[in-house]
């Protein structure tokens, strides 16, 4: 015969407590997110130093950048804040329907954080082999 898993006080503990810290963090990535956006708008729409003339295009397409890398951490956040939640009602109410949540929404952040990461290694790899390109082409020119 199986063992049905059980829901142990220890367990419930260590989620309350991990609870606090997640939602600790996920508070401070979201005014992380703010300030991203902040900075975006300010890059976007300040105007260059005077007698800079149209260098201050480079701040537009920089406050566009910010303003995406913003929008990526949403996502996750959304996620986060719900898995806050979960966890809270799961422990402390006993929900079977919010700790499928909470597995659920582990799993997501987990995945969306896993897909990025690949992005950005396979952007960072893209960047290398340029520069290495770049670095024999202009080694040639010579």
């Amino acid at each position: 015969m199986e063992e049905q898993l059980q829901i142990t006080a220890f367990f419930k503990e260590q989620m309350l407590s991990a609870r606090k810290w997640l939602k600790f963090l996920t508070i401070l990535s979201t005014i992380g997110v703010a300030l991203l956006v902040l900075a975006g708008i300010v890059m976007m729409f300040v105007p260059a130093l005077p007698g800079m003339g149209a260098a201050g295009m480079p701040g537009f397409f920089a406050g566009i950048v910010y303003l995406l890398a913003a929008l990526i951490y949403v996502y996750p956040l959304k996620k986060c804040y719900a898995l806050v939640g979960n966890i809270e009602r799961a422990m402390k109410q006993d929900v079977q329907a919010d700790l499928d949540l909470m597995a659920a929404n582990t799993k997501s952040v987990l995945k969306y954080c896993g897909i990025l990461s690949i992005i950005c290694l396979c952007l960072y790899a893209v960047a290398i082999v340029a520069v290495i390109v770049g670095a024999i082409i202009g080694v040639s020119a010579f």
